[in-house]
C-alpha cells in the first residue's frame, strides 16, 4: 500500500527540504496577512486536501491516520456537540466547543499530510521505512530551526522598532500585547504571547536536548541558537522562561552530570552576546534596562524585594482557578470563553475544560490526549534518548495547560499532532 511513497532521491530530497521550512513556518506559527485575512493555515489544509485527492500513497498514509484514530475523532465530535448544547440550554448559546474540536479534526488531518509529503526528505528516511524514530527527530529539528528563525525576527523588531512598525502594517493581530506592553514584540505572528512564547520555551529546552544528548554535532551553534530563543521570549512573554526551567530541571534527571558544563557554556556566550550588544546598540540596551527587564524578569525582581515568585500573571492565574457550583463542575456549562450560567470565565485550559464540558469532559479529553503521548512514547521506544525528550515534551504541554489550553489551541497543539502522526502511523505499520 506505501510502495513508491515519497522515494528517496536526491532531487526530491533537496525540494522536500527547501519547501518543509517555510511551510512548517506558517503550520506552527498561522500568520494571517492583512492583504488577503485569511490564517496560513487554511492554505495549508487547502493544499493537504488536493494532495490527499491526486495521490494515492499520501492518501493511504492519511487513512493510517483516522484508522489510528477513529475513537479520537469520534470523542472530539461527541464532545464539541456535548457542549454546545449545553451552552444552548444555559443562555450565551456559544459554538466554541464545536468549533475547537472540529478543527482539531482538520489540524490532525493536516498533520498527516504534511508528514506524507515532506517526511521523506526531510528525515532521510522514507515513511515506507516503517521507522518513527528519524520521521520524529526531523519534526523535532524542523520545529528547533524555524523557531530559530522566528526568535531572530523577535529580536531585530527590538532593535530597530520601524521593522516591528512594518511587520505590524502586513499582519492581522489578534493580540493586545503592543498595546498593554509597547516593549513586547510578536514577530511573525498574529498574536505573539503566551502561544508564541510556550512554543519557544519547548524548542529552547530540545536546543538543549540536542547538546546534552550529543545528537546534535555543532554544539558551539546549538548553544547560540538556544540563547536566541530564550532571550527573544524576554520580549515575547514570561511564561516561555518558566517552561524552559521546568524543561532543564526535567532533562537534567537523566543528563545531570553534563547539564551544568552546557549552561556554563551557554551563559558565557550569552555574556559576549549582550556585552556586544551594550556597545553596538548602547541606547536598545538602556531602553532593554529600564523597560523591558523588570517585566520579563518581574519574577526575580519581587523574589528579591518580597522573596516570592509571583508576577501579575500568576495572580491573575490564580484568580482564574476556582471550583464553580456543584452542577457545572459535573456536568459542566457549555462556557468555553465567556461567562454562562453564573460562572466566570478563565484563561486556564484546564479550567476551560471543565467549565464548558464538566468532570466527565476532563476525564475524556485529558485522558484521550495523555492515552495519545503514550502510544508515541511506545512508538519511539528504539531511541531512548528521544523517547526521553518525548516524555518531557509531552510533561512540559500538560504543565502549560494550567496557564492557557495548549492541546487544542494555540502553536503547541499543531506540534503535537505533528510529532503524533510522525511516530504512530510508521510504527503502525511496522507492527503488522
Amino acid at each position: 500500500m506505501f510502495d513508491g511513497m515519497l522515494k528517496n532521491t536526491n532531487s526530491n530530497r533537496g525540494l522536500a527540504n527547501f519547501i518543509a521550512y517555510p511551510v512548517m513556518f506558517l503550520y506552527l506559527f498561522n500568520i494571517t496577512p492583512l492583504v488577503v485575512p485569511v490564517p496560513s493555515v487554511f492554505y495549508i489544509t487547502l493544499s493537504v486536501f488536493f494532495a490527499v485527492f491526486v495521490f494515492q500513497d499520501i492518501r493511504n498514509y492519511v487513512r493510517r491516520v483516522f484508522i489510528e484514530c477513529y475513537m479520537t475523532v469520534v470523542l472530539f465530535v461527541a464532545l464539541g456537540v456535548y457542549g454546545t448544547l449545553l451552552s444552548v440550554m444555559w443562555g450565551p448559546d456559544e459554538t466554541y466547543s464545536v468549533q475547537i474540536f472540529i478543527k482539531s479534526i482538520l489540524i490532525m488531518f493536516t498533520a498527516a499530510g504534511l508528514v506524507a509529503i515532506l517526511s521523506g526528505g526531510g528525515s532521510g528516511k522514507s515513511v515506507v521505512d516503517y521507522n518513527s524514530e528519524p520521521v520524529v527527530r526531523w519534526v523535532f529539528e524542523l520545529f528547533f530551526r524555524v523557531c530559530v528563525f522566528q526568535s531572530i525576527i523577535v529580536l531585530i523588531e527590538f532593535v530597530f522598532p520601524n521593522f516591528r512598525d512594518a511587520i505590524s502594517g502586513v499582519l492581522v493581530g489578534r493580540g493586545n500585547i503592543e498595546e498593554d506592553h509597547p516593549f513586547r514584540f510578536h514577530g511573525l505572528h498574529d498574536s505573539g504571547g503566551f502561544s508564541l512564547t510556550a512554543i519557544m520555551g519547548v524548542a529552547a529546552t530540545y536546543g538543549v536536548f540536542t547538546c546534552v544528548s550529543k545528537f546534535n554535532g555543532i554544539v558551539f551553534i546549538r548553544l547560540i541558537s538556544t540563547f536566541l530563543i530564550v532571550m527573544a521570549i524576554a520580549f515575547v512573554g514570561r511564561t516561555g522562561f518558566f517552561v524552559f526551567a521546568l524543561g532543564v530541571g526535567l532533562l537534567s534527571i537523566r543528563w545531570g552530570k553534563s547539564m551544568l558544563s552546557y549552561l556554563v557554556g551557554m551563559a558565557a556566550i550569552a555574556s559576549v552576546i549582550v556585552g556586544l550588544f551594550s556597545v553596538f546598540f548602547p541606547d536598545r540596551f538602556e531602553y532593554f534596562g529600564d523597560f523591558v527587564f523588570g517585566y520579563a524578569f518581574e519574577f526575580l525582581v519581587n523574589y528579591s524585594e518580597h522573596g516570592n515568585l509571583s508576577t501579575t500573571s500568576s495572580d491573575d492565574l490564580a484568580s482564574m482557578l476556582f471550583i464553580p457550583d456543584i452542577v457545572n463542575v459535573f456536568f459542566g456549562s457549555g462556557s468555553f470563553d465567556e461567562p454562562n450560567a453564573g460562572v466566570d470565565r478563565s484563561d486556564s485550559g484546564y479550567m476551560k475544560t471543565m467549565l464548558s464540558l464538566g468532570l466527565v469532559g476532563i476525564f475524556v479529553v485529558y485522558g484521550l490526549f495523555l492515552s495519545l503521548s503514550v502510544r508515541v512514547l511506545r512508538a519511539i521506544k528504539f531511541d531512548h534518548d528521544l523517547r526521553y525528550f518525548g516524555l518531557v515534551f509531552f510533561m512540559l504541554m500538560f504543565f502549560v495547560e494550567i496557564k492557557a489550553p495548549v492541546f487544542y489551541q494555540n502553536d503547541l497543539s499543531r506540534l503535537f499532532w505533528l510529532v503524533f502522526v510522525s511516530a504512530v502511523v510508521p510504527w503502525f505499520v511496522r507492527s503488522k
